[in-house]
């Protein structure tokens, strides 16, 4: 029986081991999200500025049908757009990667959902096996490593 609780410890304490990648790779991601919502917001401050530009490039839309000199003006103003366009929608399906990672943390999350229940369940089992020399007192247990949360 014995051996049994041994190899389970072994196997948490593996899984503490595991959780040191992951969390390396969500220092990595917080890093490189807080970089890209900087870049977010100063697209965001550029497209604020770019709302003349449109009116303007309507106008020249309007004067390019009747004015053929101003339709490379016109056309070069709406390549400037389709580029933007272009590199951000590329930006974002090149977050798609990160959103299915996201989703497949959370289901590793979910994989875990029974931990505080048996927790629970076997901090109060542990009071049923007190032998009446120790009534009234806990034998003494390692605390679990603050970072993993597991024992050393």
């Amino acid at each position: 029986m014995f051996e049994q609780t041994g190899a389970f410890q072994r196997r948490l304490k593996e899984l503490g081991a595991m959780f040191e990648p992951i969390e390396r790779v969500g220092k990595a991601a917080a890093d490189s999200f807080a970089s890209l919502n900087t870049f977010h917001d100063q697209l965001a401050k550029l497209g604020r500025s770019f709302e003349p530009m449109k009116a303007f490039q309507a106008q020249l839309a309007d004067l390019a049908q009747t004015f053929e000199p101003m339709r490379a003006l016109q056309d070069q103003l709406s390549q400037i757009g389709d580029s933007f366009q272009l590199e951000i929608a590329q930006l974002a399906n090149a977050l798609e990667p990160a959103r299915l990672f996201r989703e497949k943390i959370t289901e590793l999350a979910r994989a875990f959902d029974p931990v505080g229940e048996l927790d629970e369940g076997f901090r109060a089992l542990r009071n049923s096996f007190r032998s009446s020399a120790h009534d009234g007192e806990l034998l003494a247990v390692e605390p679990p490593n603050t970072q993993t949360g597991l024992p050393n």
